[in-house]
């Protein structure tokens, strides 16, 4: 008897304009929590260092608390926090034991909501943004992405990929000012999602839950995303080849810009199409590239960009060493073009309908994959129900 999960699913909007959605689970003791409250990168386009910055800084100090208190004080809560700058959003993830639940959330609140961008911790951030963006520019597969970015998409575009050289050339211009002002304007409940999942109870968690996000800032935001999506490119050729001194490796990136998004109704076909593809080690490309001729580690295909509602790319990638990268470039492309003109076998469909039904049902059966899965499918716009249906919209799949 399939459990249904969206059944067990509370949603309700709160007066500050926060989404919260909570479902319980069998796990005792471990709560998680996903949320996203505006903000990101596509919201400063012209300056990608401060939205960059701002994960960086968070959380930090606030008007109440030194930074390493904050820090110490969920340390000794055992609570794992992480903020990271997305496209268009900051995403915050906690996971805590329930008897600290309270104070990690409300310590977590304050750290969003009250924070002091101070000049000594804006320094060491940016010392380790720099470093970070070095990193960045001496990694193949880095190099390889920003190219095929620049290749299909005009900077401005959500896909374009900013060369890690000309964020570092802003670091030492931004000024906590900056951030704070930007902070202010996108940081707002209004578009914000709350998903709490866990040992958590309506009846007795709700009232609490809702006071501590009632702190949220209820203002429009003035900053919204700086993109455009017909900044495309007309592609001159078919190949680019970016050389990079003293690399063994070729990372080599196969690239197919589509013009669907996750709403469109042939969206789950394309997604089962590129798992035969390339979604895991029993894939079309990993068995000609890896098991037939060991031409490389591993090969994958995957579809990207898609996130945010925006028309995405199938991306297929393999890492070659530089003596194989001819032949196996060209295999690589080969397997690509067979499985888009001839599409796949019903063998293949067979087995992947069972592999991805498999991993999505223990995916589900633990707190994080739950909590995570129903981030995703708020995120994306979709009903809550598309949590049960999914299995059935891939089993009902065809050749």
């Amino acid at each position: 008897m399939e459990m249904s999960h969206t059944k067990h699913v509370h949603y309700e909007r709160l007066e500050n304009g926060a989404d919260l959605y909570m479902v319980p689970t069998s796990t005792r003791d471990l709560i998680v929590v996903n949320m996203s409250f505006p903000g990101g990168t596509h919201r400063t386009m012209s300056q990608q260092s401060i939205a960059l910055l701002v994960s960086e800084l968070l959380p930090g100090s606030t008007r109440t608390m030194a930074r390493s208190e904050l820090r110490d004080k969920l340390g000794f809560l055992g609570a794992e926090l992480s903020i990271n700058s997305a496209n268009e959003e900051v995403v915050v993830t906690l996971a805590c034991r329930k008897t600290v639940f309270k104070e990690a959330f409300r310590t977590t609140m304050m750290a969003l909501t009250m924070p002091r961008f101070l000049q000594s911790e804006l320094a060491e951030a940016v010392a380790r943004m720099d470093a970070r963006l070095i990193h960045m520019n001496e990694d193949t597969a880095t190099r390889a992405s920003i190219a095929r970015s620049h290749l299909l998409f005009r900077s401005g575009h959500p896909h374009y990929i900013t060369e890690p050289d000309k964020v570092r050339k802003e670091l030492p211009d931004v000024r906590c000012s900056d951030i704070a002002r930007f902070y202010r304007e996108t940081m707002s409940s209004i578009g914000a999602t709350v998903v709490i999942g866990g040992d958590v109870r309506r009846a007795h968690d709700i009232a609490a839950i809702r006071e501590i996000l009632q702190t949220l800032p209820n203002k429009k935001p003035k900053r919204f995303p700086e993109v455009h999506v017909e900044r495309t490119k007309t592609v001159s050729t078919n190949e680019h080849i970016v050389s990079m001194r003293d690399k063994m490796n070729v990372d080599t990136l196969y690239t197919i810009p589509l013009s669907i998004t996750r709403t469109h109704p042939e969206f789950h076909a394309l997604t089962m199409g590129v798992n035969v593809l390339g979604g895991s080690f029993s894939s079309r490309l990993f068995h000609e590239l890896r098991n037939k001729r060991n031409f490389t580690y591993g090969a994958y295909a995957s579809l990207q960009g898609m996130d945010d509602g925006y028309p995405g790319f199938l991306s297929a990638r393999a890492i070659f060493p530089a003596d194989v990268f001819s032949a196996g470039r060209d295999r690589l492309r080969e397997v690509v073009i067979e499985w888009a003109e001839q599409g796949i076998t019903s063998r293949e469909l067979k087995e992947r309908k069972t592999e991805l039904t498999g991993r999505y049902a223990v995916d589900l059966a633990t707190t994080r994959g739950l909590v995570s899965a129903l981030f995703g499918v708020v995120r994306a716009g979709r009903s809550l129900s598309y949590l049960d249906e999914y299995p059935s919209l891939m089993q009902s799949l065809t050749r």
